[in-house]
C-alpha cells in the first residue's frame, strides 16, 4: 500500500497552499479498514511518498504491525519537495521480489491524484 502524505493533503493553517483534501486522515482510516478486512494470512508492506518514497513497513502478515505503520504517518507530518505519483509507483513495484512472482500482488494506492513532479517517470514506466 502506498499512501500520499504530501502537503496538498493537510490543513492549510499547518501547510502553504493545502488544498485541504484529506484533513481527517480518512485515508489511513481506509488503509486500516482494508488491512483489517483483508483475507488473514496476506502480507502488506506500507510506504509512504511526496517526492521521496519511505517505506515504513515490509511485507508482514502481522495485521497489528502493519496498521501501526499506517497510524505512524498521523506524526510524520506533511513532505514538501512535491509530490510523485509515477515515481511512488516504480518504487512500489520494485519492493516486490523476483521470489513473490507466484503470488497475487497488488498495488493500492491512496493519493489526491495531483503529482507536481513525476521525476522523469511515466505512467507507463
Amino acid at each position: 500500500m502506498i499512501i500520499d502524505n504530501s502537503g496538498s493533503l493537510y490543513k492549510s493553517t499547518e501547510t502553504y497552499q493545502s488544498e485541504e483534501n484529506d484533513i481527517d486522515f480518512k485515508r489511513l482510516s481506509f488503509a486500516k479498514k482494508f488491512v483489517t478486512d483483508y483475507d488473514e494470512g496476506a502480507k502488506f508492506a506500507i510506504s509512504v511518498f511526496t517526492y521521496d518514497f519511505k517505506t515504513l513497513c515490509n511485507f508482514d502478515s502481522d495485521k497489528s504491525h502493519v496498521i501501526d505503520s499506517i497510524e505512524s504517518i498521523r506524526t510524520l507530518g506533511a513532505g514538501f519537495d512535491g509530490t510523485s505519483v509515477e515515481r511512488a509507483m516504480v518504487m512500489g513495484l520494485d519492493s516486490f521480489s523476483d521470489d513473490m512472482s507466484s503470488e497475487r500482488n497488488i498495488i493500492v494506492l491512496l493519493t489526491d491524484g495531483i503529482s507536481t513532479n513525476a521525476a522523469g517517470y511515466t505512467i507507463d514506466s
